[in-house]
């Protein structure tokens, strides 16, 4: 569905005249924006804000700065801190379709006392529930004396997550508490800026951000509307 929007976007865009303004434009101008939206994955969506700042290095091409914070569930979330290179698709215009791609690292943070990522599961299917006190996160449970009853872990952590933080030990005041896990990402996807003045610009984005870490990755889906002053 991202792509089939971009696609949209990209033809609505050639169909507008083109800016007087955006023409002019010269290499070397700054714009700042605002930006809020919508964050999806593993089966979850929140909402998205942040920030991005923008240099025109040449008439098409762009060097971003991004920070955003994403709401990720309850007892989850994470900051995407990002820069990425945008190039236009066209001369400019009053609506210029873009594409970018960028690197940068991504921090998600969850909370391990949350029921929403904690999950006991036991022989006969899955079930929430506390953890037991001073067991390791990701482990075996048991009656003492009857062997072990079966496994804990991660409920609503994807796996990318789940799968590292086996070992972590309950607190003395009988709480998980709050990981973190820093990761470095790459980012693809694109948008369409709008010049609505020669300093006013609206820029719908939609982006997809693939997290390495740990052997593996994760992908998540932003779409983002950005509201930016041109100076």
């Amino acid at each position: 569905m991202p792509v089939l929007a971009f696609l949209a976007i990209v033809l609505v865009s050639l169909c507008l005249p083109a800016s007087t303004a955006a023409q002019t434009a010269a290499p070397g101008k700054i714009t700042a924006a605002f930006a809020s939206g919508l964050v999806a994955g593993h089966g979850d969506v929140g909402a998205s804000l942040g920030a991005t700042i923008a240099a025109d290095l040449t008439s098409r091409v762009s060097l971003e700065g991004r920070g955003i914070y994403l709401g990720r569930g309850r007892g989850a979330d994470a900051l995407d801190l990002h820069a990425s290179l945008l190039v236009d698709l066209t001369p400019p215009r009053r609506a210029t379709p873009y594409l970018v791609a960028g690197a940068g690292l991504y921090r998600a943070h969850f909370d391990l006392d949350t029921q929403a990522n904690l999950l006991l599961r036991d022989r006969g299917g899955m079930m929430a529930g506390p953890i037991p006190g001073g067991a390791t996160f990701g482990g075996m449970f048991g009656t003492p004396g009857a062997g072990p009853g079966g496994m804990f872990g991660a409920g609503r952590m994807p796996a990318f997550y789940a799968d590292r933080v086996s070992g972590i030990r309950m607190g003395q005041d009988g709480r998980w508490g709050m990981h973190g896990f820093t990761d470095p990402s790459v980012s693809l996807g694109g948008g369409l800026r709008f010049d609505l003045t020669d300093h006013l610009v609206v820029r719908p984005d939609v982006r997809a951000l693939v997290i390495v870490g740990g052997g593996m990755t994760h992908t998540v889906t932003t779409a983002t509307v950005g509201i930016g002053y041109r100076f």
